[in-house]
């Protein structure tokens, strides 16, 4: 056994022969120039090993045994011979740090285990690879999570235009109708605009997209617009594979969409978008592209920003879409999205010299608002209005009549020192009225000693009735 017959200084250092520093919490520590290594186990006691000569010897501590949970050195036994007894901390590996990857990767790959469908998983001969057995794992995982994230983005895609394409086709019958009717032979002669057929179609577009987008945005996003999802893209929310295979199930969608609605209805699909009005070409190209910037603005800041009223997101976007649908109907078609323009045009088998604008406007307006995001995000423009979207609770103070007097953060500490003196001595005067026996005589005394209205504040103003309420 090691004793110490005077005080020395204790340093945890190396062992000079194997220059192996000793683990973390393994209680290893060099006294007056010896080396001897103690070790203490909750069921086992404390064994000593002292170098000698090569030789390990070890001798079990049988008494005197003090426990620390820091790690560090306690002296424990009699006062002539103490020994240093060392306790590893609670929170080291100790011995068993080598098994703490094998365990962590075997949790890892039992939980993307959970995730991948029955026909996924791996062959049970490769688990006794663990790293090729989780990096398969892995890359079914992805490809799973890509797959859900196609079809949905199709089916959302289909959805979303078909009734838009359906409510387009019968605003546009109407109101080719109401210009025969008033001898208007062609929309680029300034025909007179039908604002209830205007209306009709805006709001199509726009539920459409609203009830898509808050339907499918927890599986693939609810984007339903490459010019958006190359804005997300730009922005580092989607990956290189992400950009092209939703942009690729948006473009079909689209297609799908045209010919379902060119099918449902019993004429032919009345949904192209065309430049009117006497619109020219770099009229609609700004049209397109100030309206598209105004829709990817609203998708940036109310959907990719998370905040307080994210899940309202879809509806925000949905009216966005409907904005713009009113004002860019009548001039442009309203496209903003380059899927809804090709479906149509390739349905119908349709095209026009110009349809180079409902393509370069909304990506460039992609590009350009990514860049405007971008830069709001270097600036850190939450510090612009501190607080818009708090969700911590404040403790607040309340009076006898519930009005609000102050918040905890923010009073002075005179009032609330002033609410610590007075609130026991009321509170104190009010249990002992509720307590006091009504048999005895002394209630009748404390009866008469009523608490005043300002006692009755201070009490309420006591810690005891502290709400958590928003400020």
């Amino acid at each position: 056994m090691t004793t110490i017959q005077k005080p020395q200084q204790l340093s945890r250092t190396t062992n000079m022969t194997n220059p192996k520093p000793p683990a973390a919490g393994s209680g290893v520590y060099n006294v007056g120039g010896k080396q001897p290594t103690h070790m203490c186990q909750a069921d086992r006691g404390c064994t000593d090993t002292t170098l000698v000569h090569g030789a390990r010897k070890r001798e079990e501590h049988q008494s005197g045994l003090a426990l620390a949970r820091t790690g560090a050195p306690v002296p424990s036994g009699d006062s002539n011979v103490r020994e240093m007894v060392a306790q590893p901390s609670m929170f080291s590996l100790g011995d068993r740090t080598q098994e703490q990857p094998t365990m962590l990767e075997r949790r890892e790959s039992s939980m993307i285990e959970e995730q991948l469908p029955s026909f996924m998983q791996v062959d049970q001969t490769e688990h006794k690879h663990r790293h090729h057995y989780r990096a398969a794992l892995r890359r079914r995982l992805v490809l799973k999570n890509n797959v859900i994230a196609f079809v949905s983005e199709f089916i959302g895609t289909v959805l979303f235009l078909l009734f838009s394409f359906i409510i387009a086709s019968q605003a546009s019958n109407a109101q080719a109708a109401t210009q025969r009717d008033s001898e208007a032979t062609s929309l680029a002669q300034n025909a007179p605009v039908d604002t209830s057929a205007l209306l009709f179609s805006s709001l199509g577009f726009g539920f459409s997209l609203a009830v898509n987008a808050w339907t499918f945005y927890r599986v693939s996003g609810g984007l339903f617009n490459p010019a958006v999802t190359l804005a997300l893209f730009l922005t580092g929310t989607l990956g290189k594979l992400q950009l092209v295979h939703l942009t690729i199930a948006q473009f079909a969608g689209g297609i799908a969409a045209a010919a379902l609605a060119d099918g449902l209805l019993p004429g032919r699909l009345n949904a192209r978008t065309t430049l009117a009005n006497g619109t020219s070409v770099v009229q609609g190209f700004l049209f397109e592209f100030f309206l598209t910037s105004q829709l990817i603005l609203a998708i940036f800041l109310l959907a990719a920003e998370k905040h307080r009223g994210t899940f309202l997101a879809p509806v925000g976007i949905g009216l966005a879409l409907f904005l713009a649908e009113l004002a860019g109907t009548n001039y442009t078609g309203g496209s903003l999205n380059p899927a809804r323009t090709l479906g149509p045009n390739t349905v119908l088998a349709t095209f026009q010299q110009y349809d180079w604008i409902y393509w370069i406007a909304p990506y460039s307006a992609a590009i350009v608002t990514s860049g405007f995001y971008m830069l709001l995000k270097y600036l850190q423009y939450e510090s612009a209005n501190i607080g818009q979207d708090s969700d911590d609770t404040k403790q607040v103070f309340k009076d006898t009549y519930g009005n609000v007097v102050g918040v905890l953060e923010t009073m002075a500490a005179s009032e609330f020192s002033f609410v610590s003196q007075v609130a026991p001595p009321a509170e104190a005067e009010i249990q002992a009225l509720v307590n006091i026996d009504p048999s005895k005589p002394a209630l009748t005394a404390a009866r008469t000693k009523m608490p005043t209205q300002n006692q009755k504040a201070a009490a309420n103003l006591g810690p005891a009735t502290v709400h958590n309420n928003l400020a």
